[in-house]
């Protein structure tokens, strides 16, 4: 038989083992803790980054249609301008043949510096 000295201590042991599991386990449910809200914050911040890094690519988009159609002006414009300049060219050989191309572009100088004196007198830019 076992006496009671032997029992008082086996039954101390126990606690002991007892009290150490519960250390150790409230250390590993901290560590967890920890863990757990370290991961929540990664997570909350992954998506955060990545909201971020989606309304970049939105404005990034954004900016390159508006350069597209820019370009896609610029580009008729460009052409109208070179239409223009064909016209003008062929206007001023026709009249050179004719030999009135002095006279036409003194009438527009006129014109042009008669029409700047109006604005001018005016005082605000208008007519």
């Amino acid at each position: 038989m076992v006496d009671t000295k032997q029992l008082v201590s086996i039954i101390e042991r126990g606690e002991q083992l007892r009290d150490e599991m519960r250390r150790t386990a409230e250390s590993k449910d901290a560590i967890i803790r920890r863990q757990a809200g370290k991961l929540k914050n990664i997570t909350q911040l992954n998506r955060l980054l990545r909201e971020r890094r989606n309304r970049a690519a939105k404005r990034l988009n954004v900016a390159r249609n508006e350069t597209r159609n820019i370009r896609g002006r610029l580009e008729k414009q460009r052409k109208r301008d070179a239409n223009e300049e064909t016209f003008h060219a062929a206007v001023k050989a026709a009249a050179n043949e004719m030999g009135i191309w002095k006279e036409l572009r003194d009438r527009a100088l006129l014109l042009v510096s008669e029409k700047d004196n109006s604005l001018k007198k005016c005082g605000d830019g208008r007519e």
